[in-house]
């Protein structure tokens, strides 16, 4: 099986006709219980050392939080993150006759990817493409 960075570098340039509607959500990701299982525990717990952030005060970790919104309407894209980026599009390009259609009007995935590094800057799922949802 291929991975996504294959594919990915195994793409090319292709004009399309995309028919996508308006969407976006907002996620909240308690991250304690991932961290530990990757085996960052100490910083959880009173043995922890942040002693370079504060020598006064014993310090440790108690809730790592991550937010994540992404919109997409006719103006662009925005995406923040616990580090906030937005990124934006100028105007749609004119239809292309030769192009094949895309229209998504059934769930999808979408990925928004640096088109220099081709790293993964967001990805998520459309499982239901209409409007907003919030969680």
């Amino acid at each position: 099986a291929k991975t996504l960075d294959e594919i990915l570098y195994s793409l090319e340039p292709t004009g399309i006709n995309a028919h996508i509607p308006k969407f976006c959500f907002s996620k909240k990701l308690l991250l304690n219980d991932v961290l530990k299982k990757l085996g960052i525990k100490q910083a959880f717990s009173y043995k922890a050392n942040f002693s370079k952030i504060d020598k006064m005060r014993d310090l440790f970790l108690n809730k790592v939080l991550h937010e994540t919104y992404f919109s997409f309407h006719e103006n662009g894209v925005t995406a923040a993150s616990a580090t906030t980026s937005n990124i934006g599009i100028t105007s749609a390009p004119p239809i292309v006759e030769d192009a094949k259609d895309f229209i998504a009007d059934h769930p999808f995935l979408f990925f928004i990817v640096d088109y220099h590094s081709r790293a993964i800057l967001f990805m998520g799922r459309v499982s239901h493409p209409a409007g907003c949802h919030e969680d």
